[in-house]
C-alpha cells in the first residue's frame, strides 16, 4: 500500500502486486494457480510474463519459552527452490529473496541460511565454492545452474525486531 501511494511509483512503467497468482501458460490446463508470488514487480510492457518475483520468508522467529527457530530450512526449501524448480521466473534470469529477521540478529540468520544452502547445494543446482564472503550480511546473491536459464537470486535480509 505504501508503494502504491508513492507518486514516483504510480507514474512509473512498473506495477507492484502482492500475492500475485501464477497461472499455467496453457489455457486448456486446470486454471488452479501454480503459486502465489509474495511480491511481484510487473514491468508494463503488455506482457504479464515479464516480472521480478520476490519470495518472502521469516527468519529467527521467537517461539515459546524464549526459544528461536531460525527457519532457514524453509527459506531454502520452500523459498529458493521455487525459483530453482522453475515454479517462479522460469524464463527470467533474476529473482529476489527477502528474509525478515524477526529478532534482528542478522549474523545468526545469515549463517543459518548459508549452512542450509550448503546442505541443499545439489537440489539448488548450486556450487558452494561459488559462495563468496560478503561485506554486508544483509545483502548477497547466489547463482543456480538450472536447465535452460540459470538464475541469480538476490537476497536481502531485513531486521524486523519489535514486530509481532
Amino acid at each position: 500500500m505504501h508503494l502504491r501511494r508513492d507518486p514516483i511509483i504510480r507514474d512509473s512503467p512498473i506495477h507492484i502486486e502482492s500475492q500475485r497468482e501464477l497461472l499455467p501458460d496453457n489455457p486448456q490446463a486446470d486454471p488452479k494457480p501454480i503459486g502465489y508470488l509474495d511480491i511481484c514487480v510487473l514491468f508494463l510492457t503488455g506482457s504479464d510474463k515479464l516480472y521480478l518475483a520476490m519470495e518472502c520468508k521469516r527468519l529467527n522467529v521467537r517461539q515459546a519459552k524464549n526459544r528461536t527457530a531460525t527457519q532457514a530450512s524453509e527459506y531454502v526449501t520452500k523459498g529458493m527452490m521455487r525459483f530453482v524448480s522453475g515454479q517462479y521466473s522460469p524464463t527470467w534470469p533474476l529473482g529476489a529473496m527477502l528474509g525478515y529477521v524477526m529478532d534482528g540478529n542478522m549474523q545468526t540468520a545469515y549463517i543459518a541460511i548459508r549452512h542450509q544452502i550448503e546442505r541443499h547445494a545439489q537440489q539448488l543446482l548450486y556450487d558452494p565454492a561459488l559462495f563468496r564472503d560478503v561485506k554486508q550480511l544483509e545483502l548477497f546473491s547466489t547463482t543456480h545452474q538450472r536447465p535452460g536459464v540459470p538464475i541469480e537470486l538476490r537476497h536481502l535480509l531485513l531486521a524486523a525486531h519489535g514486530l509481532p
